[in-house]
C-alpha cells in the first residue's frame, strides 16, 4: 500500500488484472491488464522504429523523389532502420518520405531559379 495526499491507494493484484482503487476520495481508477504491458511496449518500439526510419530516409542523401522502392530496398537493405520495420510499413513510409522530398526539391528549384 502507498500513501496519497487524499486518503490512500490500494493496489490489488489478481491473476490477470491489477485493480487500483482510492478509498473514499476518488473511487475506482481502473483495471490494467497485466498482459497488455508487453503489448504496449512492443507497440511503442514499433512506433519508434517507424519514426527512426522516416528520419533516416529524410536525411539520407540517396533519397530522391525519383528513387523507386525496389531500388531503395537494395540501397538501404543493410541499415538497421530499414530492417526494423515491416515491408508494408516500410513501403508506406517510403512513399510518404518520397512525397516530402519531392516537395522540398520543388522549393529548392524555386529559390534557384
Amino acid at each position: 500500500m502507498s500513501a496519497k495526499t487524499f486518503g490512500f491507494t490500494v493496489n490489488v493484484m489478481t491473476d490477470r488484472c491489477m485493480w487500483i482503487t482510492a478509498a473514499v476520495v476518488t473511487g475506482f481508477y481502473g483495471c490494467y491488464n497485466a498482459d497488455s504491458i508487453p503489448q504496449e511496449e512492443a507497440r511503442l518500439r514499433t512506433r519508434k522504429a517507424k519514426e527512426d526510419l522516416e528520419k533516416f530516409l529524410l536525411l539520407a542523401p540517396e533519397m530522391t523523389s525519383t528513387l523507386r522502392f525496389r531500388k531503395a530496398e537494395k540501397v538501404f537493405e543493410d541499415t538497421a532502420e530499414w530492417q526494423a520495420v515491416s515491408e508494408r510499413d516500410r513501403k508506406d513510409i517510403f512513399e510518404d518520405v518520397q512525397h516530402e522530398v519531392a516537395k522540398r526539391e520543388k522549393v529548392r528549384l524555386r529559390y534557384i531559379a
